[in-house]
């Protein structure tokens, strides 16, 4: 359910023809936000010569509040922004995030059923995110431990939990990975051959602790196209539903003289995506 989003001067046949043609575009996981990047007035989807003191300027507009925003050049990641770390992780919130496929083929889904527990506090009000049908979601299988069942086929699925505390805490995470049912029960997928499952056991007090841009998550990378299991703090306050700002491209490690395809790609709290086209600059 992916959408195109178009930068044309005009709503018509010929207009949005060459602006795809342009490469001004960005893309959703299938909802109505929105992305741009450009170097003063030069828009992404163009080639352009930058010179050493230039910014980029970037624009994000959306709904359920942007909680990352990261710069690539090509596969590698230059640039990130961390709005949770920005603006206060909690104390007592966490979330446990998975997501990725497989395979990048067809019948690439991951199919997940576990849950995660916590000992040592009580688990105070669920809410989950990202989930993309009824069959998928989470419950309270007891006092301490919440059931999850659901799949990713490259997308991120998420629940937070409010804690009564986190220092002295115990955090398990157990989830069995299954594959596609092609011939058998679907109830029951088979195992993923190359990661049948993931665990996690957490200290709360280490979540607590630390500095650095990885401090108040541990996550687990899986064998597969970005599968992974994350647990980690998140901050109480609203995420921007309007983000904008300038990146320096003296800080971004390009290697002059070649051209370097940047892009931006976003993720909102509610899990859904965003990217624009890349912008073909040359230092």
């Amino acid at each position: 359910g992916g959408l195109t989003g178009v930068f044309a001067d005009r709503l018509d046949r010929a207009t949005v023809g060459r602006a795809l043609r342009a490469r001004r575009t960005f893309a959703t996981t299938g909802e109505r936000s929105f992305a741009s990047l450009r170097l003063g007035d030069r828009w992404m989807g163009e080639v352009v010569k930058a010179a050493p003191g230039d910014e980029l300027d970037y624009r994000l507009l959306g709904d359920r509040g942007w909680e990352t925003l990261r710069l690539f050049d090509g596969d590698r990641l230059v640039w990130e922004r961390d709005l949770h770390r920005e603006l206060g992780l909690s104390e007592t919130r966490i979330r446990l995030r998975l997501g990725g496929a497989r395979i990048k083929d067809r019948y690439r889904g991951a199919y997940w059923d576990g849950g995660i527990t916590v000992t040592g506090a009580a688990v105070q009000r669920v809410e989950p995110f990202g989930f993309d049908h009824p069959e998928q979601g989470c419950w309270r299988r007891d006092a301490t431990t919440v059931a999850i069942r659901t799949v990713t086929h490259g997308d991120s699925d998420g629940v937070e939990l409010v804690l009564s505390r986190l220092a002295g805490t115990r955090i398990q995470v157990r989830l069995a990975i299954g594959t596609y049912v092609k011939v058998g029960n679907p109830l029951t997928p088979p195992p993923n051959p190359h990661a049948p499952e993931a665990v996690l056991d957490i200290d709360g007090d280490a979540l607590l602790a630390g500095t650095g841009p990885q401090a108040g998550r541990v996550t687990r990378v899986l064998p597969g196209t970005e599968l992974e299991v994350t647990v980690e703090r998140v901050t109480e306050a609203p995420l921007p539903r309007d983000l904008a700002g300038r990146i320096p491209l003296a800080g971004l490690g390009l290697a002059p003289d070649r051209e370097h395809p940047l892009f931006l790609t976003a993720r909102q709290r509610d899990q859904s995506r965003v990217w624009t086209s890349a912008l073909f600059l040359t230092p």
